[in-house]
């Protein structure tokens, strides 16, 4: 038997990137930074990748600093470059994706010239506030329901 999910949730480092395949097919990448459980300063990032109406959805919906839950299948990304030298890197294959901002009120803003966020310091410390709630008490089954897109 073999089984491969994944379920984690942080948020966007940077707006989703659109990409389009040899053959013609549209495709997302993106980038999730997940605080440590023992070291609220200490993140991991997730490179992640949508395709279909998954990536759809990313593209149109999803933006820099938004709190997501993604869930899919994790893969070992191998190629070989110019110089005949060997690379792998992990790569989450996103299912599903929920966004877990609400709209205009909790939605981050950045200022284009300043990059920086125009969220003030009570903002802030609601948003860690929901952000440890946002789980508590969710089993595994609550998050597939089955549909494409949350």
């Amino acid at each position: 038997m073999n089984f491969n999910k994944i379920i984690i949730a942080g948020r966007l480092v940077r707006d989703p990137e659109k990409k389009v395949s040899n053959d013609g097919k549209v495709f997302a990448n993106f980038t999730i930074a997940v605080n440590r459980n023992f070291k609220a300063d200490e993140a991991d990032f997730f490179d992640c990748v949508a395709f279909g109406n998954t990536a759809d959805y990313i593209l149109n919906y999803v933006r820099k600093g938004y709190l997501v839950l993604v869930e899919g299948s994790l893969q070992i990304n191998r190629w070989t470059d110019r110089n005949n030298v060997n690379h792998s890197k992990p790569e989450i294959i996103a299912n599903v994706v929920r966004n877990f901002e609400k709209k205009k009120e909790n939605a981050e803003e950045y200022t284009e010239k300043e990059g920086k966020s125009t969220k003030t310091e009570e903002e802030e410390k609601e948003n860690e506030f929901e952000e440890e709630q946002l789980f508590e008490g969710l089993e595994l089954d609550d998050l597939d329901d089955g549909s494409p897109l949350r």
